[in-house]
């Protein structure tokens, strides 16, 4: 059953990503593989992701707790470290966690393309678009991604509870100069 799994996950994930079906397939058979695992503690980023494509809204966030904390305290503190919530845009957490699970089945990380870690990405948005995020802990209320009319833009909200509604796009073009002034920076 696996060998199957992993050939299907294989095949996936060699075509050139057009579809949100694609996004849905490599993750519901990543899934697959990630359930026959006895580390799969290991992959809990990955395992949170394959299930918000899935549901229409998450509440148990605790996988991405650490990161909403971030944004959540980056507004709230009115830090304006847009990088905090690029990481949340470009799925930092989720393609390392992705890059790490591939390698384990020997399987080659196409993420590591920029154009069609793009592609996924940009799909992946459209999934979740109107399928937001529900802490039920700190100030953020909701974090959601929302329809975009320009193509390439990835826009969002966040609600908090005791403060005004965030928000926010940051467009495709932006993602190269957003990470060379990140690694400047760090």
């Amino acid at each position: 059953m696996e060998k199957e799994i992993k050939s299907k996950l294989k095949s996936a994930l060699r075509e050139q990503i057009k579809k949100e079906c694609q996004v849905v397939y490599i993750l519901a058979e990543a899934r697959k593989l990630l359930e026959r695992l006895k580390d799969k503690d290991n992959f809990s980023v990955l395992n949170f992701y394959s299930n918000w494509v899935l549901h229409p809204e998450i509440s148990n966030t605790s996988a991405v707790r650490p990161l909403l904390e971030k944004i959540e305290k980056n507004i709230l503190n009115k830090e304006h470290n847009t990088w905090i919530i690029w990481k949340m845009i470009d799925f930092d957490e989720f393609r390392k966690e992705m890059g790490l699970f591939l390698n384990k089945f020997n399987i080659v990380d196409p993420f590591v393309n920029r154009k069609y870690w793009d592609n996924f990405r940009n799909l992946f948005v459209d999934i979740l678009t109107d399928c937001p995020l529900k802490p039920n802990y700190g100030d953020m209320k909701e974090f959601c991604f929302m329809k975009s009319l320009e193509k390439g833009d990835i826009n969002f909200t966040i609600k908090f509870k005791n403060h005004i509604p965030i928000r926010g796009s940051f467009s495709v073009l932006d993602s190269e100069k957003i990470i060379k002034k990140y690694k400047k920076t760090s």
